[in-house]
């Protein structure tokens, strides 16, 4: 299988069937599954990802039985996946399906790992967490210049199958990722507009994401390992 297209999921039961749909649509000649992977959903996210996955043998869903966060819910998703090479991307119908394809060439170049990064970004409280988020990864973890990151990304399996060892209570799959490799591109892509709901993200929920990450993953955390310790996620049920 070419590729696994990991989907954290939260409260977006109106969003997926056309989600789904646009990424059958955009991969015709190429093989993959797609994973959907419901963090606590409080809506019926689990029954549409439960008649999505009826409709097509390529799909699997997840449930997890509490809220873990997209960081963890992805890292469940990338340790269920089988295909070659890992896509991810958010379930808000934002990151534009399209460009999955252009991602896959690219990493096919050569590279472990290729970000599809917005040409940019139109909230204020986006703009503030990036800023948040480049200070975070620039100084206290090491990103290389002229390298951005994003939720919005594919992963070569060598990576992934190290990832998959982390036994971290939090994940951070960029930080993840630094602590691999550095041989890294992007891809500049457009934003789609949001078609339902509002952003999960606030400033005082990026705020805290980047913290946690700081504390789990700076070099000049102190932090012991011992406490970061436990586990990242816990399966409620999957999809046959």
């Amino acid at each position: 299988m070419d590729l696994s297209i990991v989907i954290p999921v939260y409260n977006s039961q109106k969003s997926l069937n056309l989600l789904v749909t646009k990424i059958i649509d955009n991969l015709i000649d190429i093989s993959f599954e797609i994973i959907l992977v419901d963090d606590g959903s409080i809506d019926n996210s689990f029954n549409e990802i439960l008649k999505l996955s009826k409709e097509n043998e390529n799909i699997l869903g997840i449930k997890l039985d509490k809220n873990y966060g997209q960081q963890n819910a992805t890292f469940c998703g990338i340790v269920n996946s089988s295909g070659k090479f890992i896509v991810t991307i958010d379930d808000d119908l934002q990151h534009p399906v399209e460009c999955i394809e252009k991602l896959f060439k690219s990493i096919k170049e050569g590279y472990d790992v290729c970000y599809g990064i917005y040409t940019y970004s139109d909230s204020s409280v986006r703009k503030a967490g990036s800023l948040m988020r480049d200070f975070l990864f620039n100084y206290l973890i090491g990103k290389p210049k002229g390298i951005d990151i994003s939720s919005f990304r594919v992963i070569n399996r060598d990576i992934v199958n190290k990832i998959k060892k982390c036994d971290y209570k939090f994940i951070n799959i960029s930080a993840q990722i630094l602590k691999e490799t550095k041989n890294i591109s992007n891809l500049k892509v457009e934003k789609e507009p949001r078609l339902y709901g509002n952003s999960g993200y606030n400033f005082k929920k990026l705020l805290s994401l980047y913290l946690k990450t700081a504390l789990y993953y700076s070099k000049f955390s102190f932090y012991p390992e011992k406490f970061k310790k436990g586990k990242a996620y816990k399966i409620e049920s999957k999809t046959e």
